[in-house]
C-alpha cells in the first residue's frame, strides 16, 4: 500500500482486538466519562512513503444513532507540489448531560497511495524509506527461565519477519508460545508513534523455558542440551519478498527473489553465583572433618547502576546455613559488561553441634581479594589457610592467617575468593572479571579469651555475631555458570567459650 496506517486511543478508551465481521474488519471501542465531556475516542493516521502521495484522500463514513454527538476533525498534510502526503482523521464524542447508551458505527477506507513519478517530494523525510534497523533481545533470564521483550525498530509501517531460535536451533512458535522444530516466526508492522518520529519499535515477549524443563527429548519442545548454562537466543531478520513461515530451523521457503538476511546474536546467557563458605574445622576448611558451623541472620543485597549507583533492588535473604538460603545470583549475557553492582550484607553467628551453643567469632585478619586469572599462581590462586598439627605441621600461623600450609610449605594467601564449578575443587574462571571489596566488623558485646591454638595464652577478642559488607563491581560474566565462595575459614576463627 505504500503508506503507514496507525491509530492512537484516547485516554479511557478501550478497543477489542479486530474481527472479521461480514468481511469487514471491524474494532470495537467502548469508553465511559462524566457528563457533558467531550473525549478523543481514536485517531487514524495515514502516512505516505517517501516518493509517494495519495491519489484520493483516505475518507470516512458515520453511521450513528446520535450524529450530532460526534465531532470529526480532519489533518491534511501537502508537499510543495500540492500533493498530499498524510492526514489524521481524529473523532471525538461529546458526553449528554443525560445517562445514555448508543451503539454508533464509523467506515473508514484509504485508497492506496501511488508513486510520484516526477520530482520526488524533497520536504517529506527520506527516512521513510521501509527499513528494519535492528531486532533485538531485552535483558536476560535465569537458568529457571523467564519472560524477555524484543524489539524490532524500523520505519513505520514496514512489515517483518523475525526468527528466535535456542541452541537446540528450534525456532519460538510465538502462537504456542514455545521453541518448536518448524515453529513459525514472529511476524508484524512497525508501528507510528503519531508524532512524526521516523523510527518505530515493535515490541512483544517471548517465554524461556527453564533448562530444567527438557534436556532429554531432543524432539520434544524447548529441547536444553547443555544444563550448565542458561538458553542463549538467536534472533534473525528476514527481509524477503514473500516468506513461508511455518518452516523447520531456519531453512526459509521463499517465492521469488531470494532477499537479503541479518542476523543479530544475544550472547549466552550465564550466571556468577556468590556466597559464604559456612565450613569450618580447627585445622582449616580442607582440613580434617570440616563441618558447616557459620549461619547467617538479618542478611541482604541490593543491585544498583553502575553508572549513577542507583539502587534497583534489594533482597532479604532468608536465614540459614545453606548455600542456596544465602546465595547472589548474578544473570546476564557473557562476555559483556554486566552494567550493575552489587553489595552485600551477611550477618554471621555460630551454629551446628560443635559451636551452636557456647561458640564465639574472632576475626583473625580482613578478606583479601585477586582476580582468579585462570592459571595456578601464587598471585592469583586461592589458597585454603591449613594447619595440621597431627600431620606434624606446627600452627604458627594461627594468630595471623597469613600463609597456607596445605603443600608442605609456606604460601602466602592474597585470595580468600574461591571461583569454581560446583562440586569441583579445581579453581576456574571461564573469563569471568569482577573487582570486590569486603570488611568484616564485630558486633553486640565483646568477650575477651585465650587463642583457640593449643598453648596460646594471650587474650583476644571474640563475637558471638559478626557482619561481612562488600560489594561486587566491574562484571564481565563467565561463559559458563561459575561459583565465587568466600572463604570464612581463612580469615575467622571459632571458640567455644563457657
Amino acid at each position: 500500500e505504500n503508506m503507514v496506517k496507525n491509530t492512537f486511543l484516547g485516554v479511557s478508551v478501550v478497543a477489542s482486538p479486530p474481527t472479521l465481521v461480514n468481511g469487514v474488519l471491524s474494532t470495537k471501542y467502548s469508553l465511559e466519562a462524566k457528563k457533558g465531556s467531550r473525549i478523543l475516542i481514536f485517531q487514524k493516521e495515514y502516512k505516505a512513503f517517501e516518493g509517494f502521495y495519495f491519489a484520493a484522500m483516505p475518507s470516512y463514513k458515520l453511521n450513528a444513532i446520535q450524529r450530532s454527538r460526534y465531532d470529526i476533525k480532519v489533518f491534511n498534510t501537502y508537499g510543495s507540489n500540492k500533493m498530499l502526503l498524510a492526514r489524521k482523521i481524529s473523532v471525538y464524542y461529546n458526553f449528554p448531560t443525560e445517562n445514555i447508551k448508543s451503539k454508533d458505527y464509523l467506515e473508514l477506507s484509504a485508497f492506496a497511495a501511488k508513486k510520484i513519478v516526477r520530482k520526488i517530494d524533497a520536504e517529506y523525510s527520506s527516512s521513510l524509506k521501509p527499513t528494519i534497523f535492528s531486532v533485538k533481545t531485552v535483558g536476560v533470564t535465569g537458568p529457571r527461565g523467564g519472560i524477555i521483550p524484543v524489539e524490532v525498530r524500523g520505519t513505520p509501517g514496514t512489515p517483518f519477519s523475525v526468527a528466535i531460535q535456542n541452541d537446540a536451533k528450534q525456532v519460538y512458535d510465538i502462537n504456542t508460545g514455545k521453541f518448536e522444530d518448524g515453529g513459525r516466526f514472529l511476524t508484524g508492522v512497525i508501528p507510528s508513534y503519531g508524532d512524526g518520529r521516523s523510527v518505530g519499535v515493535y515490541t512483544t515477549q517471548i517465554k524461556v523455558p527453564s533448562i530444567y524443563a527438557n534436556n532429554t527429548d531432543a524432539n520434544a519442545a524447548n529441547y536444553v542440551a547443555d544444563v550448565n548454562k542458561a538458553p542463549s537466543i538467536e534472533t534473525r531478520l528476514v527481509v524477503e519478498k514473500e516468506v513461508s513461515t511455518n518452516i523447520k530451523a531456519y531453512k526459509d521457503l521463499t517465492n521469488g527473489d531470494k532477499g537479503s538476511v541479518i542476523t543479530t546474536t544475544q550472547k549466552s546467557v550465564t550466571e556468577l553465583d556468590f556466597f559464604p563458605d559456612y565450613n569450618y574445622s580447627p585445622n582449616g576448611t580442607d582440613g580434617s572433618s570440616p563441618v558447616v558451623s557459620f549461619a547467617h541472620t538479618k542478611s541482604r543485597f541490593s543491585k544498583l547502576n553502575s553508572d549513577d549507583f542507583k539502587s534497583i533492588a534489594t533482597t532479604e535473604l532468608t536465614a540459614g546455613s545453606t548455600a542456596s538460603s544465602a546465595t547472589v545470583r548474578i544473570f546476564g549475557n557473557s562476555k559483556e559488561n554486566h552494567g550493575f553492582l552489587y553489595n552485600f550484607e551477611y550477618v554471621l553467628e555460630p551454629t551446628g553441634d560443635t559451636y551452636g551453643t557456647n561458640g564465639f567469632i574472632r576475626i583473625i585478619r580482613q578478606p583479601r581479594f585477586v582476580l582468579f586469572n585462570e592459571k595456578q599462581v601464587k598471585e592469583t590462586s586461592f589458597k585454603p589457610w591449613m594447619c595440621d598439627p597431627d600431620g606434624g605441621m606446627v600452627c604458627s600461623d594461627a594468630n595471623k592467617k597469613d600463609f597456607s600450609l596445605k603443600q608442605g610449605f609456606e604460601e602466602k594467601i592474597n585470595n580468600d575468593f574461591f571461583a569454581s564449578v560446583a562440586g569441583v575443587d579445581e579453581e576456574t574462571n571461564f573469563g569471568a572479571k569482577y573487582r570486590i571489596g569486603a570488611e568484616i566488623t564485630g558486633v553486640g558485646k565483646k568477650i575477651e579469651s585465650t587463642g583457640a591454638a593449643e598453648g596460646d595464652s594471650v587474650e583476644y577478642t571474640y563475637y558471638r555475631s559478626v557482619i561481612v559488607r562488600g560489594s561486587i563491581s566491574g562484571i564481565v560474566l563467565p561463559t559458563e555458570k561459575l561459583q565465587l565462595q568466600l572463604k570464612l575459614q581463612n580469615f575467622l576463627t571459632l571458640k567455644n567459650i563457657s
